[in-house]
């Protein structure tokens, strides 16, 4: 990405396809100011010539809270993915994260739950446990309520 952006590749020749329907940029070359980049002009232009390509564009970036990465390039995309795993983040870090998505008015257009250890056999108790801690943790983040979002759902 970062080579493509400073112009010292063209964009066909960084992409690979990872599977058919799977392709990817890769980082590139770290640059001594990465926030330079991703605060450019560039960049922006770089992701709307792919929006012409792709269905979906999916920027994988360090969590909300380690750096200004994320917030930086959710100004140049359609919203927000959170990931998360229930347990191993604490109500604070949600807040907190909260907090810093609302103030630079990006948009969360989900959360995924990753790491939920599903027991080999179904367990009515443990489903909804698991369903109950995700939309916790959901509605701290998003500001939404139960009633609100019926998309939250575990799978078996």
């Amino acid at each position: 990405m970062s080579n493509v952006v400073a112009g010292q590749l063209p964009l066909k020749q960084a992409i690979f396809a990872k599977e058919p329907s799977l392709h990817v940029l890769p980082v590139g070359v770290i640059p001594p100011n990465p926030l330079a980049i991703l605060e450019s002009k560039q960049l922006a232009a770089l992701l709307q010539e792919c929006a012409k390509v792709y269905d979906y564009i999916i920027i994988d970036t360090p969590p909300v809270l380690g750096l200004a990465d994320t917030l930086t390039l959710g100004r140049n995309t359609d919203g927000l993915l959170l990931v998360m795993q229930p347990g191993l983040v604490d109500i604070d870090s949600i807040n907190a994260t909260k907090t810093l998505i609302t103030q630079s008015q990006q948009k969360v257009l989900g959360l995924v739950a990753n790491g939920v250890k599903v027991t080999s056999k179904p367990d009515r108790y443990f489903y909804y446990n698991q369903e109950y801690v995700i939309r916790q943790n959901q509605e701290a983040l998003m500001g939404l309520s139960t009633s609100e979002n019926s998309a939250v759902r575990t799978t078996r």
